[in-house]
């Protein structure tokens, strides 16, 4: 099994108006709207019913990603093309912890992994599209090798990197997208996507 996931509900767009405040110079707004999406977090890993270690992991992986996301937001000096890419991608890296430990917690070996090692985009940076060839050679180059030993890799949804290593994110949807390159590249009987909505229309 693989798993991909997504941002919890609301956290993009929340990291998108992160962003934009800081460009127009207000910070403090930014930082209130920082500090509600990690508390949301925080209470989500409050609230699962995990032991008190494992609970603990989780609220630790959380704030080293919140600090590595604050150090983001204020980083002026890293390429500015991408800067929004590198902002929203974090909301997946959140959400993955969660479900990582939470797994643990659940006696599955769940082993959280950066989209960005695996998927291959090019560099229409906001709204990148997977290079499936690359995408599939890195997938079975890291991914593979932890099903064999009976792993759950569960992936970030929604971004990726170019060739020169500038991480980029797709357009809204993008995790059913990942999931589905996956899916392809590394030969699944099946992709099942579960959706926060009442149903799935074409």
């Amino acid at each position: 099994v693989v798993v991909v996931v997504s941002a919890l509900n609301g956290t993009t767009d929340s990291l998108f108006e992160i962003a934009d405040l800081m460009n127009n110079g207000e910070e403090k707004k930014a930082a209130d709207i920082f500090m509600a999406t990690m508390g949301k977090h925080f209470d989500i890993a409050e609230q699962l019913m995990m032991s008190p270690f494992i609970k603990e992991q989780a609220m630790l992986q959380i704030a080293k990603t919140g600090l590595k996301l604050d150090n983001e937001i204020l980083d002026q000096d890293r390429n500015p093309e991408n800067k929004l890419d590198r902002i929203a991608s974090f909301g997946e890296t959140l959400s993955t912890g969660l479900v990582v430990w939470y797994l643990r917690y659940r006696g599955v070996n769940a082993v959280a992994v950066d989209a960005s090692t695996i998927v291959r985009t090019n560099s229409d940076f906001g709204k990148a599209s997977p290079i499936w060839d690359e995408t599939g050679v890195n997938a079975r180059k890291f991914i593979s090798p932890l099903l064999k030993s009976r792993a759950v890799p569960v992936v970030t949804g929604f971004c990726g990197t170019t060739e020169w290593g500038e991480k980029t994110i797709m357009e809204r949807g993008g995790s059913d997208v990942t999931a589905s390159v996956l899916a392809r590249e590394l030969g699944a009987t099946r992709l099942t996507f579960y959706k926060d909505v009442d149903g799935v229309y074409d």
